[in-house]
């Protein structure tokens, strides 16, 4: 891969250029079995953070894995240094090789890598944009992180402001708004057309991934409490039963229990049709013709495709929820735009606090300096003072002394952030007197692949 050059950071903790820095697999880079391959428990998280820091050219760590990516997060004093220690460590916790992690591994530097890392917390750089999980993932990684002692000064700020930046998507776009799975879409027509869903029986008939799905959204997102499993196997139709607290009812005896579901939704994938127009009109004359609504998200169908004509049931299909999901996906897309509009405010702000971070240490030398001059000046005239004169004096003086320092002081901060912190720098020192320090190293470096 192109390796393209980028301009490197100076921090206040380390007189040397360093650089933000991630390395990562995702489902657009690599393969499910190259990713599961790669893939940290918390424990190996913890273990990985740990060796790699123990790299001459690697400060500050943070390992997110999931199922769709694995990313890792550092500080590094050399860019193409710091890649190779993370490939090669990384090959050696895993049975990929160093050489096959960097021909499917991104790697963003500096800039780059801040962007990245926001535009992660904010679900934009998902397999499905806008979905909820990566947050909660990335600001677990973070903690984990925190709690293993990996990360120090620049990681605290840095993923802090972006679990902020993935919240302001979150509040002021819609992003992560309408349903964009088929299990979710199953639950928002229900929710549609019957409104909550917290009185209403919901007939599940399969207990696969996907019926198990569709409980899971009906019960957390709708409220659902009542659950009636339809299956072939009792075994795992028990399972989902002991996992929702509802019935269980072998598939062939759905005809005799129909009745008793507001909600059905058909979700087998087997051959064969699971209820015709006739089994739906009985089970309507047992229920007096309250209305029953039917989710067919089975392929092949579940439903016969003319129930739908009986009067007061409402039947959708795969089709129906597709659509939804199509419109849905259009919004989040929009949203997303919305969305980089503030990553990039955040991004700015993060920037401008670094460039800052190169007044820091002069601020703190001026402050220090003429805190130094009020305490020898108050000791000196400390005797021809009255003993209860000692504290106003002193409140007073230094009232005065942070006036006096507040504009300068301020000022320095906002064009240390502007840029140009050497500059800044070298004229502070000769307006307030203060001695040299060896300016940190300027650098140019490799970085990684766009």
């Amino acid at each position: 891969m192109e390796r393209q050059r980028v301009d490197g950071m100076t921090t206040e903790s380390k007189q040397e250029t360093l650089h933000t820095m991630v390395v990562g697999v995702n489902h657009e880079t690599s393969s499910v079995d190259l990713r599961d391959r790669l893939l940290f428990d918390d424990e190996e998280a913890c273990h990985f953070e740990t060796l790699l820091l123990e790299h001459d050219a690697l400060a500050e760590a943070v390992v997110m894995s999931t199922c769709n990516r694995s990313e890792i997060y550092v500080i590094a004093s050399d860019p193409l240094a710091g890649r190779d220690a993370i490939e090669a460590a990384w090959a050696s916790v895993s049975d990929v090789s160093a050489d096959e992690i960097a021909k499917h591994a991104y790697c963003f530097v500096h800039g780059d890598a801040v962007r990245h890392l926001y535009r992660v917390a904010a679900s934009l750089d998902s397999l499905v944009v806008g979905e909820s999980q990566i947050f909660g993932q990335l600001k677990s990684a973070f903690q984990r992180a925190q709690t293993n002692g990996s990360v120090s000064f620049y990681f605290n700020y840095l993923f802090q402001s972006a679990i902020r930046a993935g919240k302001r998507v979150r509040s002021e776009t819609a992003v992560n708004e309408g349903a964009v799975s088929i299990s979710f879409a199953a639950m928002e027509l229900a929710r549609k057309v019957l409104g909550k869903l917290d009185d209403r029986t919901i007939g599940i008939v399969g207990s696969g991934a996907m019926g198990a799905l569709t409980a899971e959204n009906m019960r957390n997102k709708a409220g659902a409490k009542a659950f009636l499993f339809f299956n072939r196997s009792m075994t795992r139709a028990k399972a989902l039963a002991e996992r929702f607290d509802g019935d269980v009812c072998l598939l062939e005896d759905i005809q005799t229990r129909l009745h008793e579901c507001d909600v059905i939704v058909g979700a087998t994938g087997a051959p064969g049709l699971v209820l015709t127009r006739e089994d739906v009109e009985l089970a309507m004359k047992k229920r007096q013709h309250r209305s029953l609504f039917l989710i067919d998200i089975a392929a092949p169908r579940d439903f016969a495709p003319d129930v739908g004509e009986v009067y007061n049931v409402f039947l959708f299909t795969i089709d129906d929820l597709t659509h939804v999901m199509d419109e849905n996906m259009s919004r989040r897309q929009a949203a997303a735009e919305e969305a980089q509009v503030i990553i990039d405010e955040e991004v700015h702000i993060v920037e401008a606090w670094y460039r800052g971070l190169e007044v820091r240490p002069l601020i703190g030398q001026i402050r220090g300096r003429y805190d130094d001059i009020l305490t020898d000046a108050l000791a000196h005239h400390r005797n021809g003072l009255p003993d209860d004169a000692h504290a106003k004096v002193e409140e007073v003086c230094r009232v005065v002394l942070n006036r006096f320092l507040h504009s300068p002081l301020t000022e320095l901060k906002l064009l240390g952030e502007e840029g140009g912190g050497k500059d800044v720098a070298y004229i502070a020192r000769r307006l307030f007197d203060l001695p040299e320090i060896p300016p940190a190293g300027d650098s140019e470096c490799e970085g990684g692949d766009e």
